[in-house]
């Protein structure tokens, strides 16, 4: 963020304020920011110059979602392999986050007070969809009786949120382990 001195008013103590409003970019989605950050009299901060922010966030995003997804096995014995590919639509239902932790990193600089805004679920797109792909094997007990386990890969190609300059995808790793019943 590129220090300015145009904005820049003296406080009651002899220090300097500098207001900012700004969208901070994250993978996690815009940021709103306002903050007062202060330049102690004494000091000095050349017109333009860049001033390091870090920023910690930690959010959560919940989804429905929806697969689609076909299966081919191979093997009629005790044991069974499979693979499947497909798609998945997710329908974005909550986002929360934690308060951000924003800090200056230049010697100068000091904050007065800071407002990070979160973004909200009207900033997520209604619905995103992902490929996905894996491996399946199952382990027949008796003719009605299977232990199953699964592994898969999600990847987004849509992206989470709207209009961001960071695009951000979902993508996930997924192992499953399950116990089959056949009722017939």
């Amino acid at each position: 963020m590129p220090f300015t001195h145009n904005g820049e008013f003296q406080h009651d103590d002899g220090n300097y304020d500098n207001q900012y409003n700004h969208s901070l970019p994250s993978s996690l989605g815009e940021y709103p920011l306002q903050m007062v950050l202060t330049r102690a009299s004494d000091a000095t901060i050349h017109e333009g110059e860049v001033m390091d922010l870090e920023l910690r966030i930690r959010q959560k995003t919940q989804f429905l979602s929806l697969p689609l997804q076909l299966r081919y096995g191979f093997g009629k014995n005790k044991w069974q392999m499979g693979i499947r590919a497909g798609a998945i639509a997710n329908h974005a239902l909550n986002v929360e986050s934690e308060t951000p932790d924003l800090k200056p990193l230049h010697s100068a600089i000091h904050q007065r007070q800071t407002f990070v805004g979160a973004p909200a679920v009207t900033d997520l797109e209604k619905w995103t969809f992902d490929y996905a792909f894996g491996l399946d094997m199952r382990y027949r007990i008796s003719s009605r009786v299977a232990l199953s386990m699964s592994t898969g890969y999600q990847q987004g190609f849509t992206p989470v949120y709207k209009d961001d300059a960071v695009k951000n995808y979902l993508q996930a790793v997924n192992l499953g382990v399950g116990f089959h019943y056949w009722l017939r």
